[in-house]
């Protein structure tokens, strides 16, 4: 968490993570957070009055507090964590990027010149535990055979074998924590890695017809351009929402 201050001329000032010893991950987020609320004070978008609030860097709150907070994304039972888009998306060096990207690739290219006819999603074990598992929150702390089904991830692997001619979902990567612990061979097992595991660009993805969201830690930045592609894009049902989440049909 980090406390935000506004004032009447404009100046933000927060937090400063970095001393704090927080990961340097945290500070980028608040310096970006910061430039972002400069930007809509120099436009006059601000209240022209003090205001301070509690901001919270971690990718999803679960719970509400005792007072409002200002967040990424919030799960769809709390009732007084504020929505912001995701850091990145504030930062328009990467929102330009990925746009720019998109175009480029994907804007003279219609729906039809495509390849592929399942549903198509690759990436890592993201939100399966390794080592740092809340009971609280997950169904089941070890990961195997019996348990892999608990992990929307995981679980769209098996559903991948069982209905190819559908669905084309594969993990492409492997946290290294959980390598350490071996997962990896279970993801072996249960046939739901990649053979040579790698990066799958967006360039790459742009190419498929049908692209999935999948959320992860958190609902994912891949939302932000697969909607901006000429792809078909279907979304898992989830517990979490961010900012543009109420506007999806």
């Amino acid at each position: 968490f980090c406390d935000y201050h506004i004032s009447v001329d404009g100046k933000v000032r927060h937090c400063n993570f970095t001393e704090r010893g927080y990961h340097p991950r945290n500070d980028v987020r608040a310096r970006i957070v910061a430039r972002a609320f400069t930007v809509l004070a120099a436009r006059g978008e601000l209240p022209k009055r003090e205001v301070s609030f509690v901001f919270s860097h971690s990718d999803i709150e679960w719970h509400d507090l005792a007072l409002p907070v200002l967040t990424f994304q919030r799960a769809k039972a709390t009732k007084r964590v504020i929505r912001v888009p995701m850091w990145e998306q504030l930062d328009g060096g990467w929102s330009r990027k990925v746009e720019h990207m998109v175009f480029i690739n994907d804007g003279a290219r219609p729906w039809d010149r495509k390849i592929g006819r399942q549903v198509f999603w690759r990436g890592t074990d993201s939100a399966v535990p390794a080592q740092d598992c809340n009971p609280e929150l997950m169904r089941a702390c070890n990961v195997n055979e019996g348990t892999a089904r608990y992990f929307p991830r995981l679980r769209l692997g098996q559903l991948s074998n069982a209905m190819p001619h559908r669905v084309d979902g594969r993990l492409s990567g492997v946290k290294p924590r959980a390598v350490a612990i071996g997962l990896d061979k279970v993801y072996r097992r249960l046939d739901i890695l990649d053979r040579h595991p790698r990066d799958w660009t967006i360039e790459e993805q742009l190419q498929r017809r049908f692209l999935l969201d999948m959320d992860g830690s958190s609902q994912s930045t891949r939302m932000y351009w697969a909607l901006l592609s000429n792809s078909v894009v279907l979304k898992q049902d989830t517990k979490n929402c961010n900012w543009y989440s109420d506007r999806l049909q």
